[in-house]
C-alpha cells in the first residue's frame, strides 16, 4: 500500500487551540504508516516527504477488504498529541492498481475495426456519352438513380460538348468549414470548474476529516458539515507484490516515488496575482441620499489592498477601470 501525502487544508481549532504541528496516520488491517511532521502549519501546510508505503495482507476478494482509516493528530509539547479528525475509506476498489495486459491489447488491436469519421468529400457524377452512329444521339448514363435525374447537366447540341453547371463553393466546403470551426471554438465556463472535471481528482484526492463518530448518541442531530474539521489531500495505490519488472525498469523511474511517478513538487512558490476591476453594478446604498462611495478592497491570504483614497463619490454603478 503506497500513500501520497500532499498536505492538509482548512484545519479548525481543537479545544480552543490552533493546530500547529499536525501529522497523518494511515492504518489498514493492523498495519500502517505515519506521515512526516508538518513543523509549521500556518507557514507551509504541505508535507516534506510525499510518498510512503507499508505491506499488508488482504484477501483476494475486493468485497472482503477492511476499511482504511485516516487520522490527523496535532503533536504538542512534552510528547502529547491530540486527535484532530479522522476519515474512513470504506472501499479500496478505486485505488487498486491493475497492470495493463499487453497480450490483450495486441489481440484487440489486431481485431480493431477502423471507421473513417472524416466528412465525405463531394464527388462529381460524370455522365458517359456513347455515340452509336452519326445520326444517333443515344446517351448511356452510369450510376444514376431516379432522384438524380433532375440534376442533369446541360449539353450543347451544336458541337456535342457537355457543359456542366457551376457548383456552389459554399456547398462543397460546408463540412470542412464546419469541422474547422469546431476546432477553433472556445468553451466558456460560467461556474466552478471542480464540478465539471470531477474535482480534479485524477491523481490527487481530497478526504474530509470529521470530529467524533457519526453514530454517537450525542451527535445524532449534528450534520456532517458541522462535524467537518479539515481536509487531507493525498492519494492511495494498492498493488500486489512483487511488482512487475517492466514497470521498475522504465526510463526515468524514481524508486522513491513508487507508483506516483511524474508528480510535481509541493514546495511553496511565489506568485504574482493580477486583478482587473472593471466596474460594479447595482450596489446597495450606504448614504442618506441613497448613494454610496465605493472603493476597491482586495484580500488574498495575508496580503490586503484597500484603495480607499481613490473612492468614487456618489455612485451605485461605478466604473473603476483598474
Amino acid at each position: 500500500m503506497q500513500v501520497l501525502f500532499w498536505g492538509l487544508r482548512d484545519l479548525k481549532r481543537v479545544n480552543l487551540a490552533q493546530v500547529d504541528r499536525p501529522r497523518v496516520d494511515i492504518e489498514c488491517a493492523g498495519k500502517g504508516v505515519q506521515s512526516a511532521l508538518i513543523q509549521n502549519y500556518k507557514k507551509n501546510p504541505n508535507f516534506s516527504t510525499l510518498v510512503k508505503w507499508f505491506e499488508v495482507d488482504l484477501p483476494e476478494n475486493e468485497l472482503l477488504h477492511p476499511p482504511l482509516n485516516i487520522r490527523v493528530v496535532d503533536c504538542r509539547a512534552f510528547g502529547r498529541y491530540t486527535l484532530v479528525g479522522s476519515h474512513a475509506v470504506t472501499t479500496l476498489r478505486k485505488f487498486i492498481y491493475r497492470p495493463v495486459d499487453k497480450s490483450a491489447n495486441n489481440l484487440s488491436a489486431s481485431e480493431e475495426i477502423v471507421i473513417n469519421t472524416e466528412p465525405e468529400q463531394h464527388v462529381k457524377k460524370v455522365e458517359t456519352v456513347v455515340k452509336l452512329d452519326s445520326t444517333s444521339d443515344a446517351v448511356v448514363k452510369l450510376d444514376m438513380n431516379e432522384d438524380e435525374k433532375g440534376k442533369k447537366k446541360k449539353r450543347k447540341k451544336g458541337e456535342g460538348e457537355i457543359e456542366e453547371e457551376e457548383l456552389d463553393e459554399s456547398m462543397l466546403d460546408w463540412w470542412s468549414k464546419y469541422f474547422a470551426s469546431i476546432e477553433t471554438m472556445m468553451e466558456v465556463y460560467n461556474k466552478e470548474l471542480e464540478n465539471e472535471f470531477a474535482n480534479f481528482e485524477d491523481w490527487l484526492h481530497t478526504f474530509n476529516l470529521y470530529r467524533g463518530k457519526s453514530g454517537d448518541d450525542d451527535d445524532q442531530n449534528v450534520a456532517d458539515e458541522d462535524r467537518l474539521i479539515g481536509r487531507f489531500k493525498g492519494s492511495l495505490c494498492m498493488y500486489k507484490v512483487p511488482l512487475a519488472d517492466d514497470i521498475t525498469r522504465e526510463p526515468g523511474y524514481d524508486p522513491t516515488m513508487g507508483m506516483f511517478q511524474s508528480i510535481p513538487h509541493n514546495d511553496p512558490i511565489n506568485i504574482l496575482v493580477r486583478v482587473y476591476v472593471v466596474r460594479a453594478t447595482d450596489l446597495h446604498p450606504a448614504d442618506i441620499n441613497g448613494k454610496a462611495d465605493p472603493y476597491i478592497a482586495i484580500k488574498l491570504g495575508k496580503s490586503e489592498i484597500r484603495d480607499k483614497e481613490n473612492y468614487i463619490s456618489k455612485q451605485l454603478n461605478p466604473i473603476f477601470g483598474k
